[in-house]
């Protein structure tokens, strides 16, 4: 097995970390899937509803394989064989494989693993039916790990999923947003842990990649899970087709100027060659364009892909946005590239909004992990901590005049999308009680809207709308820009390898260590005691 290195400077200095961040043992809840070594399974969106795709961990040198049938007639079983999508594990294999030409509507039993090591206990999903009315499910930032408490954010990740779906039975599979973990410490537990909600197994999600499967060499911990349908070479660009709707996810994280146009390119080239038929096309992003959080006002990247993608969604004939990263809810008014429609109503929960050409809506979801909460900022990209209520800023100059309906409850959400051949609904519920947070309705019944992809460019308003017209990034003191925390995470990498075998060296460091997160949470990844 060919182990991948970096080619950085970095690499002699955190040899010892990726060593370790390679070959961490599973937890041993993580290992109890079925009688084999196959572990932290589920099942993921395929390219169309009548596809399936699976990801696991293998702990056998075995021909790893699926084996499906349509439930109650295990004569019918067919078997796929897998692939392994090598990323330099040492203890485990990745493995992908994917199987299509499902019958509409059918439920089937599946199994994965080998004859040499053994197949997991049978599990169950149901392909979507034909039609135009179906819902799935909404989430963003589980971010399981965040200040290295896993198990407390992966119990609230498995409640909200648990309610979700215990609601919500019907739905047909489910999107989250990115961050599906934090990053930093032990990725392999956090992402036993965001695997570890059992309906994983019985609805394919859909991964997005976020921020923090950056950090910490985390990519390849994404790759290896994320088995993506119609994925853009090696970027974590795909789509994937849902009857009458179009999903097109973009990787965020790539924002500069060049990344930005591939990114357009790419919606552009999706919409045109599938969007046609299509009732619906959403597009899925981890940093959120338009939200009253931290990094939407303040970021130099996100204002970027702002300026860069709102138009071409409106050109593209985008319907709907959904991001992450900001950890509060927001919802804007429908947009024209940046321009706002602002409507004579208050915005509020029920809200039916009749999309003209050019317009799409930005929804952006809380997190689902109650990891962390960022307080309500200002365009002027200062932190209001004291607000915590739409009703505050009304009216004022503090409430950005692109977002209708926003809320910070710190506690974690989800939502359910019903989608119907003219509407779109989406309701967005509190994890806690399950309060209804916030309503809309997208209605396409009475307006006249060209066909996907067809949108006159002259309808879009690519210049106004945002707070950094002369293009610049914005960002205040003490805040970082993508390439500078790139080349700020190295330096911190190879800090901690030096300070790490200093602390190996050295026990009377630990106390020192101990109060600095980073160190922390390298002390975890490699068990020492502090």
């Amino acid at each position: 097995m060919t182990i991948r290195r970096p080619s950085t400077l970095a690499a002699a200095s955190m040899t010892l970390a990726l060593s370790c961040s390679f070959v961490a043992v599973p937890d041993a809840a993580a290992q109890s899937t079925g009688t084999n070594g196959a572990t932290v399974s589920h099942i993921g969106v395929g390219a169309t509803s009548t596809d399936m795709n699976f990801s696991w961990r293998a702990k056998s040198n075995g021909d790893e394989a699926v084996k499906y049938y349509p439930s109650g007639h295990p004569e019918e079983a067919k078997t796929v064989a897998a692939k392994e999508a090598d990323y330099g594990a040492l203890l485990y294999r990745s493995m992908h494989a994917s199987i299509s030409g499902l019958q509409p509507g059918a439920e089937y039993t599946y199994q994965i693993g080998s004859d040499k090591g053994g197949w997991t206990d049978p599990e169950t999903f149901r392909v979507q039916a034909e039609g135009d009315s179906w819902s799935f499910l909404n989430f963003a930032d589980a971010q399981i790990g965040v200040d290295l408490k896993v198990e407390e954010q992966a119990d609230a990740w498995r409640t909200a999923v648990k309610q979700a779906t215990g609601k919500y039975p019907n739905s047909e599979f489910i999107l989250h947003a990115g961050d599906q973990v934090e990053g930093w410490g032990n990725p392999i537990k956090q992402w036993e842990a965001f695997f570890s909600a059992e309906e994983l197994k019985n609805y394919p999600v859909a991964l997005t990649k976020g921020n923090h499967e950056t950090y910490n060499f985390s990519d390849k911990h994404f790759d290896e899970h994320g088995n993506l349908p119609n994925r853009d070479g090696r970027t974590a660009n795909y789509f994937f087709e849902r009857n009458n709707a179009l999903f097109v996810v973009l990787d965020s994280n790539e924002s500069s100027k060049g990344d930005i146009e591939k990114h357009a390119d790419f919606v552009r080239k999706t919409v045109a060659e599938h969007g046609s038929g299509k009732d619906w096309i959403i597009a899925v992003m981890h940093h959120a364009p338009f939200s009253h959080g931290s990094h939407a006002m303040k970021d130099s990247d996100v204002k970027a892909l702002r300026k860069g993608l709102a138009p071409v969604f409106s050109e593209a004939g985008v319907d709907m946005v959904m991001s992450g990263h900001d950890h509060m809810y927001n919802r804007s008014h429908l947009l024209n590239g940046l321009t706002p429609t602002v409507p004579d109503a208050r915005p509020d929960a029920g809200d039916v909004l009749k999309p003209k050409a050019g317009e799409v809506l930005y929804v952006t979801t809380t997190t689902a992990g109650g990891g962390k909460y960022y307080d309500f900022h200002s365009p002027d990209g200062k932190s209001h901590p004291e607000i915590t209520d739409r009703s505050q800023t009304e009216g004022t100059d503090l409430q950005a005049k692109e977002i209708a309906f926003w809320t910070q409850d710190k506690t974690p959400d989800y939502a359910v999308v019903d989608v119907d051949k003219d509407t779109l609904t989406m309701r967005t519920f509190n994890v806690a009680d399950h309060s209804l947070v916030d309503e809309f309705t997208l209605d396409k019944s009475s307006t006249d809207r060209p066909a996907p992809g067809t949108v006159d460019p002259g309808v879009v308003t690519p210049g106004g709308g945002d707070a950094d017209e002369d293009g610049s990034s914005g960002s205040s003191a003490g805040e970082i820009d993508a390439s500078s925390a790139a080349g700020i995470g190295i330096g911190i990498a190879v800090l901690l390898g030096l300070i790490g075998g200093a602390v190996l060296a050295a026990p009377q460091l630990r106390e020192i260590a101990a109060q600095v997160p980073q160190l922390r949470q390298f002390a975890d990844q490699f068990g020492i005691k502090l």
